[in-house]
């Protein structure tokens, strides 16, 4: 069942993301220009990442209790054999920039995922899945240098609103603060 809710959402990310996409072109050197959003004008972001990994590991099962003194006991498996863990995750951002200045501007963003686990081994087959929101942040970006639209500096504030992580969440708990630094080169071939 998970499987299917699974596949459906990476299905309707993949066709978002699709029909989000303009035309590109390459015919002028890239510039800093565009680095921040226009006074005014607002931009949409979306971003999906998906990830599947699996590894092997050893599996064990049916434990017997083997009393070695009056009051103490050693546990041991009598089956052991090879196992499997397989996940998949998907997760993808939704973001929002506003120009507030010429070089300022503010910005949302909020991702959700969606989890999938399978594992097999001696004991049996097990799936467990977990979908949700995962974090959403506010922020603004500051540009405080542009030499001849081929470099740039930014500096950039944010703070999170909400985070969850293993069922706990928690809100403006986290922080980042920071500079990115741009530089566009035209090599001629």
């Amino acid at each position: 069942m998970f499987r299917n809710q699974f596949v459906k959402s990476l299905q309707f990310m993949l066709a978002c993301s699709l029909f989000s996409f303009g035309s590109v072109y390459a015919d002028v050197p890239l510039t800093v220009e565009g680095l921040l959003t226009d006074k005014g004008k607002l931009k949409l972001d979306m971003t999906v990442s998906y990830a599947n990994s699996e590894k092997s590991n050893a599996s064990t099962g049916d434990y017997v209790n083997i009393q070695t003194g009056p009051t103490s006991f050693v546990t041991f498996p009598t089956k052991v054999g090879d196992g499997v863990i397989n996940s998949d995750v998907l997760v993808g951002t939704l973001g929002l920039k506003y120009g507030i200045f010429a070089n300022t501007e503010v910005y949302g963003r909020s991702s959700w995922f969606s989890s999938a686990n399978r594992s097999s081994g001696v004991s049996g087959i097990s799936n467990s899945s977990n979908n949700g929101l995962a974090d959403a942040w506010v922020g603004v970006n500051y540009k405080f240098r542009d030499d001849k639209k081929t470099s740039a500096v930014l500096g950039f504030i944010e703070a999170a609103i909400i985070e969850k992580h293993n069922n706990n969440s928690a809100s403006m708990k986290s922080w980042l603060v920071g500079f990115t630094t741009y530089k566009s080169t035209l090599v001629s071939g």
